[in-house]
């Protein structure tokens, strides 16, 4: 059978590339026409096909220009096989980043839709889902700000540089003895939601702690941390007494309109949730409102 050439404009057409292509790979040594004419034309044989498209499969899952050229002058079924699974495992990476961005942006979505039902320094109590929390160390009992400083910074960087960051601001907690005490800003921990595990075991700067289903007196506050937002615990202390409900263990302070959002703090959204006992009233309240 009579050997099939193809010039270079049909060659690219075939392969749905432009020409320009086909003479960079000539001269970077890697694609080569089977015939260089004496005019300087170039032609490829039809079977070239072939080691075009792969060519072609090795560039688009991320190899260079020099990677290719050694796999084609050194290409066995063994080193192929593990070309393609080393790339594999870069894919499956990149794959699982972009997946985590998808989540982040879903997820600042979705404050950003909360932030638009919200009614300020209204408190109800609301029936919250349990979230998976990282914590950082504790920060009572530390001798000094720069200390305080550490634990939050080491909180900070292991949850960046083990990509578990989902979109969510940094939160904070209270335990009930701050609470009732007044000392809004006598802060135990604090965390990172996540839907994510880290790879390793956890360390102290990131210890993993579900924040439990239930009921929770729940209110939306402007302003910052500095200032208790405007009075925000005052606020719910007082909802608490005037409906006899008793702090259960923790609030969990979480930045809905932060500073990627708005370059004002006054316009700054928190969310402190408190959790609360449930009696028999309560889960009644809770059978009610779940149906």
């Amino acid at each position: 059978m009579q050997k099939i050439y193809l010039s270079t404009g049909e060659f690219a057409k075939i392969c749905n590339i432009n020409k320009k292509t086909l003479f960079y790979y000539a001269e970077e040594g890697i694609f080569q026409p089977e015939i260089i004419k004496p005019n300087g034309y170039h032609y490829y044989a039809y079977d070239q096909l072939y080691i075009f498209y792969v060519i072609r499969a090795l560039r688009e899952i991320g190899l260079s220009i020099n990677e290719i050229k050694h796999h084609i002058a050194n290409r066995t079924p063994e080193n192929f096989h593990n070309l393609l699974k080393q790339h594999q495992k870069h894919l499956q990476e990149e794959i699982r980043h972009k997946q985590r961005l998808n989540l982040l942006i879903k997820n600042k979505l979705q404050l950003f839709k909360e932030s638009q039902k919200i009614e300020i320094n209204k408190i109800e109590i609301k029936l919250l889902p349990k979230s998976l929390l990282l914590l950082s160390e504790s920060l009572h009992n530390r001798c000094n700000e720069a200390e305080e400083h550490r634990i939050v910074q080491e909180h900070i960087n292991y949850c960046l540089q083990n990509n578990l960051n989902i979109g969510y601001q940094m939160g904070a907690m209270l335990d009930k003895k701050s609470i009732l005490a007044g000392n809004f800003e006598d802060y135990i921990y604090c965390f990172t939601k996540t839907h994510l595990a880290s790879n390793d075991s956890s360390p102290a700067c990131a210890k993993p702690f579900i924040q439990p289903a239930g009921l929770y007196a729940v209110g939306y506050f402007y302003g910052f941390y500095s200032n208790n937002y405007n009075g925000a615990y005052q606020k719910l202390l007082e909802f608490l007494r005037e409906n006899q409900y008793e702090i259960e263990d923790y609030s969990y302070e979480e930045g809905i309109i932060d500073e990627l959002s708005s370059n004002n703090e006054d316009s700054y959204i928190t969310r402190i949730a408190i959790k609360i006992k449930e009696n028999e009233s309560i889960k009644q309240y809770q059978q009610f409102t779940s149906k």
